[in-house]
């Protein structure tokens, strides 16, 4: 009697087990990898970067939208500088790296390569929101050397959502990011909490974007240890010139106010200031460079 007992446990087991699997597929997102155009070798896999322009070298750092965050402004600035736009591992067309989790040590450490292998150390570089913490972790480790202009810097993260997503394990975390389901319902009111952002008006948008970007890429980021708890030890250590900016809509700007001194505000402006004040925007960053 115990073993045919534990024998339909196991049946049902396998049943659930295989109906998972069956609904994951099923429901499961293919990435949409953008084509690659410049390409550097990093770890196991290929990192891709965009050139756009002549003149002086400029290195864009995008956050964790990357279809066109930049609204214009790298084609604006391409007109007199040399534009730089690296893709971070899983993201735009660069590849994931097998066996790492896709966190910002990771993206710091591609940063590096990259800049090392295009030998531009002395760039400026112009970072938006995720992409604001990879630039201060590469500038500490001194294979970035050039003025920082940090936009929408998350210095400290308050999200109840996310705070209760984080205790998800990672395995789990990527299941379901990688699903319509989990896309829509997590992610991106993630997203829209981080910033302050209440319109789910650009959701469809947003799910867009997001599936030009690999779910590990999306997911295994530990916000509190990456963020509330590195980067108020990151910056003051940080002997480059910098330049923070932030929207005045922004809900990072409220945790920024309690930790840096000097800043540039937008006013009018959200969290991705180039979609919100791209004219303004592109004046306070070349008047900065």
């Amino acid at each position: 009697m115990y073993k045919q007992h534990m024998n339909w446990l196991l049946i049902t087991f396998i049943i659930i087990t295989l109906t998972i699997i069956a609904l994951y597929q099923i429901t499961k997102i293919k990435r949409t990898q953008l084509l690659k155009s410049h390409t550097i070798k990093f770890l196991s896999s290929q990192m891709n970067y965009e050139v756009k322009g002549n003149g002086d070298p400029v290195i864009l750092v995008h956050g964790s939208m990357i279809s066109d965050p930049w609204n214009g402004f790298d084609k604006e600035l391409s007109k007199t500088h040399t534009v730089y736009l690296a893709h971070l591992p899983g993201f735009g067309g660069s590849d994931v790296v097998s066996g790492r989790f896709h966190n910002t040590d990771l993206f710091s450490e591609a940063l590096c390569t990259f800049i090392k292998e295009t030998k531009l150390q002395n760039a400026p570089v112009i970072a938006l929101s995720l992409g604001t913490v990879v630039a201060a972790k590469s500038a500490e480790k001194e294979c970035l050397q050039g003025k920082l202009i940090l936009i929408g810097a998350p210095i400290k993260v308050d999200s109840e959502i996310l705070k209760k997503a984080s205790l998800i394990p990672i395995w789990l975390r990527r299941f379901i990011g990688s699903t319509e389901w989990g896309r829509s319902k997590i992610l991106v009111p993630i997203l829209r909490d981080i910033i302050g952002n209440k319109d789910k008006g650009n959701d469809q948008e947003l799910l867009r974007e997001l599936e030009i970007t690999d779910t590990k890429a999306l997911v295994d980021l530990d916000v509190y240890r990456e963020v509330n708890l590195q980067m108020p030890e990151v910056l003051p250590k940080l002997k480059n010139e910098i330049v923070y900016i932030y929207g005045e809509k922004d809900k990072l700007l409220k945790s920024a106010k309690e930790f840096l001194k000097d800043m540039v505000i937008i006013e009018d402006a959200d969290h991705n200031i180039f979609k919100s004040q791209l004219s303004i925007t592109f004046e306070v960053i070349v008047k900065n460079l």
